[in-house]
C-alpha cells in the first residue's frame, strides 16, 4: 500500500472503497500530509488536473503544430466566411483542412472552454 493511501485511510478512519483513490490538494504525489489528501475517483483526479492547468493542452502539448494565437486567428478568419478559407489556412499553417475545421467549430482548442474534452475519432 502506498504511504499517501494509508495516510488518507487513517484520516478517514476507514478503507477506501473500490474505485476510490487518494487525491492530492498539493499536487505533490509523494506527499503524505493528511491535510493535503482527500478521496476521489479517477474522473475527479482528471478534472482537478485540468482545472489546475496540469494537462498538456493547446500549444503546451509536445505534438502541437500551431500556437493558441494561431488557433484564435483561424476562428476569426473562418468567421469572415470567405470561400476556400479552410484550405488556404491549412496550406499556410501546414495542417489539414479537417484540423482547421475542428478548430473553427470548437471541436479542438475550444475558445469557449479550454478544459473541454477533445472529440474522439
Amino acid at each position: 500500500m502506498l504511504a499517501h493511501v494509508a495516510a488518507l485511510q487513517v484520516k478517514l478512519g476507514r478503507r477506501l472503497e473500490p474505485g476510490e483513490f487518494s487525491l492530492h490538494d498539493c499536487d505533490n504525489p509523494p506527499c503524505c500530509n493528511q491535510e493535503h489528501l482527500h478521496p476521489g475517483t479517477k474522473r475527479d483526479n482528471s478534472a482537478e488536473a485540468v482545472a489546475r492547468g496540469r494537462t498538456l493542452r493547446g500549444e503546451r502539448h509536445p505534438a502541437a503544430r500551431i500556437t493558441d494565437a494561431q488557433a484564435e486567428e483561424i476562428r476569426r478568419e473562418v468567421a469572415c466566411g470567405k470561400r476556400g478559407v479552410y484550405s488556404a489556412i491549412a496550406r499556410r499553417l501546414g495542417i489539414s483542412s479537417r484540423a482547421v475545421s475542428y478548430i473553427a467549430l470548437g471541436k479542438r482548442r475550444s475558445a469557449h472552454d479550454p478544459r473541454r474534452r477533445a472529440v474522439s475519432r
